[in-house]
């Protein structure tokens, strides 16, 4: 996955033998970690991402397998199996990107396009028409034509109706004898039930008939809300995160350049608005820009090369807030990158919390996706491992409340490694029981209905 995987960091570092290291446990107190992959194949996944109210599969995209797998996700342990191809790309071009509106799959495909061969071809397809398990019968690809080159059309994060995906630059360094206007940009449809995909009117190369593609001469008109493809923000050399915060704001992980006489900076932006401009490719290269918006200050600056990739933020506890992001790692510095970040999102402090495999066969990391219940999955695209990460949780409060001569009990989705328990007297500090309660995990909370009897019992949550 050319898109993000640094070359040419020309540093010389002497190590002693053995100096390498291999996960590197760096975690707060209250965090946890683990492996929950082991009975999948899981390489070579680009995005992660959940079908709104599903809670119980996880969807991945397999980048150079050129494909999307479904995993079935065990709410309570979060281990993976079952891994079901549910989307594939005939033509074996790689997907990178994946999102979802109502029952439609987005993804982002690179059908061609490099430093060298012109013009390129990214495109976003729509996969529809699911059968009874779940795999997708019918595809489109509604914007096609993208002229990428040396980076790909990235992530795909939606928002309500609107689709958000980054463009990498086309050359290395974002010289405008190689980009263009499509690239180096952050790019939204604005509202996605404008696309129309007719399957009498898809042809045999899954285009067609309307490339939902804004020209170059439409691509900054940002109110347009036809489902044309359109620029949001520019001046990102290879924007290949992007999530929204609790306020719905965007933020932005963009690689910089490793080439010698052309080094820029890894940064994260916090809360890119329209019309924003990164600073890439900077004043010190002497190239122009295609697009000029309103600067904006990159809220981290964290070198050349660690290849900071997918993130998303804690929303419950003491750290709720604050941001978790993975670096791919530099391609010829094994120790460099291949972490995990805590980010405090006020101040900009960081750490690293976790690193994963440098010695060879190195990891390479590249999302990391808050689950419905407050954890994080973490994807090792090289090594095919993902991660579980939990932070600390608030405890989950027990609410009751009685209805037809039923107790009814809830509790938060962040409770959900917490079991039901039992007694019939206080008094009895060895008599709590696990509840034989049925329990239902619904899409924002958690349940179980006991009867109403003459008998007194006393319920708790325990961990």
């Amino acid at each position: 996955m050319r898109s993000m995987f640094p070359t040419g960091f020309l540093v010389l570092l002497l190590v002693p033998a053995g100096w390498l290291r291999a996960d590197i446990n760096n975690l707060p107190a209250g965090y946890s970690i683990r492996i929950v992959s082991s009975n999948v194949t899981a390489s070579a996944i680009s995005q992660l991402a959940f079908k709104p109210g599903d809670l119980t599969h996880v969807y991945a995209a397999r980048d150079s397998q050129a494909r999307v797998t479904r995993f079935d996700f065990n709410p309570v342990t979060g281990l993976l199996s079952n891994a079901l191809m549910v989307a594939t790309n005939t033509d074996h071009k790689e997907l990178i990107g994946l999102g979802f509106h109502g029952t439609n799959l987005y993804v982002t495909f690179d059908y061609g396009g490099s430093q060298t061969v012109r013009p390129g071809d990214g495109r976003i397809a729509r996969y529809f028409n699911p059968d009874t398990n779940g795999v997708y019968q019918s595809r489109h690809d509604f914007v096609y034509g993208i002229d990428k080159g040396d980076h790909d059309v990235d992530m795909i994060k939606i928002k309500g109706n609107s689709l958000y995906v980054g463009i990498g630059a086309s050359a290395r360094n974002g010289d405008p004898a190689r980009d263009n206007i499509y690239t180096m940009t952050i790019a939204r449809i604005v509202d996605l039930n404008q696309i129309v995909s007719n399957t009498n009117q898809i042809g045999a190369n899954f285009k067609g008939p309307v490339n939902y593609l804004a020209s170059p001469a439409e691509w900054i008109n940002t109110n347009g809300a036809d489902g044309q493809l359109r620029y949001f923000a520019s001046g990102f050399r290879n924007p290949f995160g992007i999530n929204f915060d609790a306020d719905g704001d965007l933020w932005v992980s963009a690689n910089g350049n490793n080439d010698p006489g052309f080094f820029s900076d890894d940064l994260l932006y916090k809360k890119v608005r329209l019309g924003d401009q990164g600073d890439f490719p900077p004043p010190s290269f002497g190239f122009t820009n295609y697009i000029t918006g309103h600067p904006v200050t990159p809220f981290i600056d964290l070198g050349v090369s660690p290849a900071v990739t997918g993130f998303d933020f804690i929303s419950d506890g003491p750290d709720a807030g604050k941001v978790l992001m993975v670096e791919a790692g530099a391609s010829k510095t094994n120790n460099l990158g291949r972490d995990l970040l805590l980010i405090d999102p006020n101040t900009g402090s960081h750490q690293q919390i976790y690193q994963f495999t440098t010695n060879a066969p190195a990891s390479t990391m590249t999302d990391c996706l808050r689950d419905p219940f407050g954890r994080f999955l973490i994807a090792d695209y090289a090594k095919g491992n993902v991660w579980l990460l939990t932070p600390p949780l608030s405890p989950p409060r027990l609410n009751a409340i009685v209805t037809s001569n039923a107790l009814q009990l809830s509790w938060p989705l962040t409770g959900v490694e917490y079991r039901l328990e039992e007694n019939s007297s206080l008094a009895l500090t060895n008599g709590w029981q696990t509840s034989a309660a049925a329990i239902q995990i619904n899409s924002n909370t958690i349940a179980a209905q006991v009867a109403v009897t003459n008998t007194v019992r006393f319920f708790r949550l325990k961990k």
